[in-house]
């Protein structure tokens, strides 16, 4: 199963609970993890994971992934930042 396979698996096919908070902050610091380690050539990849990312609304170790995605992908920035103002508002309303 190649990097993309696994991060659906992990990102995709889970209902919200269905994972322990311990198993969804271990996938999101291996996120963060692979971004710093092989940065810019993760842009598509892990542009098409966002969304999955996001599924389950905000959390520390959701947004300490993101920062090190956004770090270590500038083109991913702009995508990240949209997406997490629009999850923020989520929250406030």
């Amino acid at each position: 199963m190649d990097l993309n396979g696994l991060l659906t698996l992990f990102l995709g096919f889970r209902k919200k609970g269905a994972v322990s908070p311990l198993e969804e902050d271990a996938v999101f610091d291996c996120i963060g993890l692979l971004a710093a380690a092989v940065g810019p050539n993760l842009t598509k990849l892990l542009h098409d994971q966002l969304d999955l990312m996001f599924r389950n609304g905000l959390s520390e170790s959701l947004t300490s992934a993101l920062v090190k995605v956004g770090d270590n992908i500038p083109p991913l920035l702009k995508t990240i930042q949209g997406k997490y103002a629009l999850a923020s508002f989520a929250v406030i309303c």
